[in-house]
């Protein structure tokens, strides 16, 4: 069995109607970016441990499918979703954990841009690009319910996707958040993610 055919089995069993949209692997870690497809429209992004045929360890972001593109058009799941740059993995995960240290933990916003080129964006909720997402955070502080990074638990990556696992806060509820990258010549360039 393939480390695709166990993780499918797995969803199977325990998530029901899926498509894998995107894949990648670091080490015995597998990342899937799942769309659910059962009575209730989901987007999952799952991290697995396998061992052997069997999966072992299983981390999961769920959120509900929106049910039209953001701003710019794009998708929760739409996008480019092949692997490539596999030379690139470890330079590339380095980044993404410098850009959330810095950014999104530190806070310090206006370092962004040292960080990212032209920033396609598949989150509902805003448009492409550093200025739209800035607004965002703007409007949901003055709010009462900022987005804050407290801690990054992991980065698991395969060439020009790696995946950000941090936990904070939406407002007051604690919250985890998964943001996945896509990146291109040392720059991120694109990003999904999935907050529960």
């Amino acid at each position: 069995m393939t480390k695709t055919d166990i993780l499918t089995a797995y969803l199977d069993s325990n998530y029901g109607a899926h498509r894998i949209v995107r894949w990648l692997e670091d080490g015995d870690r597998v990342v899937a970016h799942v769309e659910h497809t059962g009575a209730t429209p989901r987007v999952g992004l799952h991290v697995a441990r396998l061992a052997g045929d069997r999966v072992v360890d299983h981390r999961a972001n769920l959120g509900d499918r929106a049910p039209q593109p953001n701003a710019s058009g794009r998708t929760q799941l739409d996008g480019p979703a092949d692997v490539t740059d596999r030379e690139r993995t470890a330079a590339n995960k380095a980044l993404v954990a410098e850009f959330v240290q810095t950014v999104l933990l530190d806070q310090q916003l206006a370092k962004a841009a040292g960080f990212v080129d032209g920033y396609l964006q598949h989150n509902p909720l805003v448009g492409d690009g550093l200025a739209a997402l800035g607004s965002l955070l703007q409007t949901l502080a003055a709010r009462g319910t900022p987005i804050v990074y407290d801690k990054l638990l992991g980065v698991l990556g395969e060439g020009n996707f790696v995946l950000a696992m941090s936990e904070g806060r939406f407002g007051a509820a604690p919250t985890s958040y998964f943001d996945l990258f896509r990146l291109e010549a040392g720059k991120i360039v694109e990003h999904w993610d999935v907050i529960q």
